[in-house]
């Protein structure tokens, strides 16, 4: 049985889903429309504000890239922008897969710094990764999974 914040997400979907923030292998975003109509999209989605999705395009260093469209970016950039879509309701929980992909050293600061904020304001995330080191410095718990079962904690 999946419990998320209480609830039973199959019958309380509306209850959980602004509570959380998903990056997955697929960015989820419209590669037809540029990267700010994606972020201004999923912020009203969200019931955010004009500010939330502009401070996100300054902060996440997608600015320059505002009126470019999804398609024509690079992986790195993509990503950059999912995790941003991502932020954007400010969520509970923050569940990653492979976040770092594509990421350049100031992309995987950047997102490690929002991983860091986000656990500081009592946030949560669950991630998923090949790559442990890439979560160096954050205080966290490592699961690491083999053969699906709980090899070691």
């Amino acid at each position: 049985t999946l419990r998320i914040f209480g609830h039973d997400p199959q019958t309380s979907l509306d209850l959980t889903r602004r509570r959380i923030g998903v990056v997955a292998h697929e960015p989820y975003l419209y590669e037809g429309l540029t990267v700010a109509e994606n972020l201004r999209l999923f912020c009203s989605l969200y019931g955010g504000i004009r500010d939330d999705w502009d401070a996100m395009m300054r902060e996440s260093g997608l600015a320059p890239r505002a009126g470019q469209l999804v398609r024509h970016l690079s992986r790195g950039w993509v990503q950059r922008a999912a995790v941003a879509r991502a932020l954007l309701p400010r969520p509970d929980l923050l569940v990653l897969d492979e976040p770092f992909t594509g990421l350049d050293a100031a992309g995987a600061a950047w997102l490690r710094g929002r991983m860091a904020h986000h656990l500081g304001r009592g946030g949560s995330i669950v991630v998923t990764t090949h790559r442990v080191d890439e979560l160096d410095g954050l205080q966290i718990r490592v699961a690491r999974l083999h053969n699906g079962a709980l090899h070691a904690q």
